[in-house]
């Protein structure tokens, strides 16, 4: 008898009735919804309720308390946020003016408003409520209805409050990439673009999103006092509230790969070397091959030391850095204000400080115009410009990274025959005369200019 009892407990009705609530959000037009019982609902809604207490979630990190009584009523614990009559309740609202200061990136009120751009003015929100102001990407802050006004809960530099108008507090910057090429943007603020961007205006005690590339980002801060600080100083540095990007020059080698390469967004594609492409160190940036293989990877201090290497599905590419641009040299021909020069005896430089007597006087020496015989073999570059002739008569080899000789009257080289001139640049030069090499002369270069009127 005991078990036909308990099975006849098991298949009793349910005695707990639901109710229908209907819920009016006034001219709320924001998402709200019943927490646990509901999915996301805008506008006016019916629910079936059973009696109970519950939470109606307001945007996206508030909600208000209400009971479902026996009878099917609903009693509101939150006053401030809402009234009820019998089975209906109804939201308490008021508006918000939202003043962006200048501020040209995108905000939104998440739950409530979508992203957008520039002041607004009466946005309805329902009272006694907490909110939460998005400001570009990655920082926001919140804010709450009270019954004495509109109170900042947390960043409270980032606005001022008067009536019922929240007002940014925006300080102005501006971002200088250097030496970078590629496209840079400020998440939400500014589109990619590239080159120098002034007077940005952003909200004080925020953090703001940097991305370079393809892959590349950083951080930045505005301070209370609206002082721009970079959280990557390998990446980039500030100076009188203009984020300076770092860069280093890096040349890199795809070796034994034959097609193209590139890296994304900042590059055409070549083959081969690639040389002085300005990169930030610190950041992801992404190398892509012809054959569809590619390589997130970054740089830093270590490839200024030793070469590094990448390797991108089984193709191996290495790099080295330097902080300084390499410039390639060059040389022009001087123009000389008088257009005849007449040039008496000739001026002997034996090493380098005789040498750079003879440029720093320009070949006028006792009132008179000399030629210029370089009789040594210098360790450094040279660069001469005369007025006159220059003659070389090196006995030992040259060995160094650019020669300029500039003869306005002519130009002419000797070398013992075991002697040998190298350099990476040879800049020959006569506006008015020959530039004359010794027969046989062992002579070396990269880049071998010689350009001469006769």
């Amino acid at each position: 008898m005991k078990k036909i009892i308990s099975l006849i407990f098991l298949i009793l009705p349910s005695l707990t009735q639901a109710f229908e609530i209907q819920i009016n959000p006034g001219e709320y037009k924001g998402t709200y919804g019943v927490m646990g019982e509901t999915s996301t609902l805008t506008g006016t809604q019916s629910v079936e309720l059973d009696q109970g207490v519950y939470h109606i979630i307001v945007g996206a990190i508030s909600s208000f308390q209400f009971t479902v009584l026996e009878d099917g009523s609903v009693e509101i614990n939150s006053p401030l946020s809402a009234t009820s009559v019998e089975n209906q309740i109804t939201m308490t609202t008021q508006e918000v003016n939202i003043d962006v200061a200048g501020y040209e990136g995108k905000w939104s009120l998440p739950a409530v408003r979508p992203s957008q751009k520039g002041s607004v003015e009466a946005i309805t929100l329902v009272s006694g409520l907490r909110y939460l102001i998005q400001v570009a990407a990655v920082d926001s802050m919140a804010i709450e209805l009270k019954e004495s006004g509109i109170v900042a809960l947390n960043k409270p530099v980032a606005t001022t409050i008067l009536n019922d108008t929240i007002t940014f507090n925006t300080a102005s910057v501006a971002v200088n990439p250097g030496d970078y090429k590629g496209p840079w943007l400020l998440s939400e603020i500014l589109d990619s673009m590239t080159g120098v961007k002034e007077n940005i205006s952003l909200v004080l005690g925020l953090k703001y999103l940097v991305q370079l590339g393809a892959v590349g980002s950083f951080y930045i801060n505005m301070t209370a006092s609206g002082d721009l600080v970079s959280q990557k100083l390998e990446s980039a540095s500030v100076e009188n509230n203009v984020l300076n990007f770092n860069t280093y020059f890096v040349d890199i080698d795809a070796n034994d790969y034959s097609d193209s390469w590139l890296i994304a967004t900042v590059t055409e594609a070549f083959n081969g070397v690639r040389s002085g492409v300005a990169l930030i160190p610190g950041v992801s940036f992404r190398l892509d091959l012809e054959n569809g293989a590619s390589k997130t990877f970054a740089i830093s201090s270590h490839c200024l030391e030793e070469l590094s290497s990448i390797m991108v599905g089984e193709n191996n590419f290495s790099y080295k850095c330097s902080k300084e641009k390499e410039v390639p040299f060059s040389c022009e021909k001087k123009v000389y204000e008088v257009k005849k020069v007449r040039c008496r005896g000739s001026f002997v430089a034996k090493n380098m400080d005789q040498l750079n007597e003879y440029i720093e006087n320009e070949g006028m020496f006792g009132g008179k115009y000399k030629s210029l015989k370089l009789f040594f073999s210098p360790s450094e570059d040279i660069e001469v410009h005369s007025p006159c002739h220059i003659q070389v008569k090196a006995r030992h080899s040259i060995n160094v990274n650019n020669i300029c000789l500039d003869g306005r009257k002519g130009v002419s080289v000797k070398a013992h025959k075991k002697a040998k001139i190298s350099a990476n640049n040879i800049f020959l030069l006569s506006s008015k005369g020959k530039v004359r090499l010794k027969k046989n002369l062992n002579i070396e270069s990269d880049n071998l200019v010689i350009d001469a009127k006769k």
